[in-house]
């Protein structure tokens, strides 16, 4: 249904197209029909915005998350003027998707896929190359990262596919620097042939990237934590994980500063829970110590969980430090406790690390 302004200019009147909502009834028990639902409405301004960033909808997943990676690459864009919007296909639909390139005049569309569901994101993306030819369609994510330029083969509908971080190379790509120039770029040539513009050096200084203040998500459609991720890579072989595959295999940190820097900013703006999701959080006990202290030091009552702390970093020194940061409870990968096993799947753990991280 359209969203219209009627505007009389003499004689005549002009009808302006605002936007659009889909509407939905719903039948409930012991009711005839229920109200109507408005389950999408467009943004009703008609500005050119230059990519739309689009989160992917897993059926296999469906709980909804904060996307962290598409936050980092919205604040490079905006840090660079360029013009973005984002759209989670969790929340909306694939008609508001279409409805926002056409209202926009969006040339660029960016998907950050994983590998979950993903020949059922590909049936997506084909589906919008056949409805839009023109539109240009990028990829990002742990996906591509893991299969490099093999993504343009699985999925013909993608142009260029950005591998490893994307908040440089994305807006180089978007700013018209020479493709041939532009790191981790994976695109055709005009043979048609597959091109990698393969560099292994990741973004070093993680502290020189701003952090994701979510402008134009929606984030209140997330929960009531926030996501944090305060480093990068995993130095770690473990053969059943691909963090190693997608982030590297050095570890790059953030420092104590720059990590409550984000957090201030957060607690300021209403949240005081927090999950940090990077897989080696505490890789490095003094960083945490630090940013412990100045927690303590400013006064900031937060709460806070773990996804990253390996068995053989937690020690009773480390589990009053991680109180001390207001931390409720953490994650500790146990995927066996058998040393055969263990040295198999080469986890650089031994059972002991476990059963001492367990009985602290």
């Amino acid at each position: 249904m359209k969203i219209i302004k009627k505007e009389r200019d003499g004689n005549r009147i002009k009808i302006k197209i605002l936007g659009f909502i889909k509407i939905s009834y719903k039948k409930n028990k012991g009711e005839e029909l229920d109200k109507p639902a408005v389950t999408d409405v467009l943004d009703n301004s008609n500005k050119v915005v230059d990519v739309l960033l689009v989160n992917p909808f897993y059926p296999s997943h469906p709980n909804p998350y904060l996307p962290v990676g598409l936050g980092y690459l919205a604040k490079s864009l905006q840090k660079n003027n360029i013009s973005y919007m984002f759209l989670d296909l969790k929340f909306d639909s694939f008609e508001k998707l279409k409805q926002t390139l056409y209202i926009h005049k969006i040339k660029y569309v960016l998907f950050s896929l994983t590998s979950l569901d993903i020949e059922y994101n590909y049936e997506i993306i084909k589906n919008l190359k056949k409805e839009f030819p023109d539109i240009i369609i990028l990829a990002g994510g742990p996906h591509v990262s893991f299969i490099k330029d093999e993504i343009l083969l699985e999925c013909p509908a993608i142009d260029y596919a950005f591998a490893y971080e994307g908040e440089y190379s994305v807006v180089d790509f978007l700013n018209k620097k020479s493709i041939n120039e532009i790191d981790n770029l994976i695109y055709r040539n005009t043979n048609n042939q597959i091109v990698y513009n393969r560099k292994e050096e990741k973004i070093e200084d993680l502290d020189a990237i701003d952090f994701p203040t979510y402008d134009g998500f929606n984030i209140e459609r997330y929960g009531e934590s926030m996501p944090i991720c305060s480093s990068r890579g995993c130095p770690f072989q473990c053969i059943f994980c691909g963090a190693h595959l997608s982030m590297g295999k050095k570890w790059r940190a953030r420092s104590a500063q720059n990590i409550y820097n984000e957090l201030e900013y957060w607690v300021k703006n209403g949240y005081n829970k927090f999950r940090f999701i990077d897989s080696n959080f505490m890789f490095s006990i003094d960083r945490v110590k630090e940013l412990r202290n100045l927690i303590k030091k400013n006064q900031m009552k937060i709460t806070c969980q773990s996804d990253g702390i390996r068995a053989h970093n937690l020690t009773q020194e480390s589990i009053d430090i991680l109180k001390d940061l207001g931390l409720k409870n953490i994650a500790i990968g146990i995927e066996n406790i058998d040393n055969d096993v263990l040295l198999a799947v080469k986890k650089g753990e031994k059972s002991s690390h476990i059963i001492n991280a367990l009985n602290l």
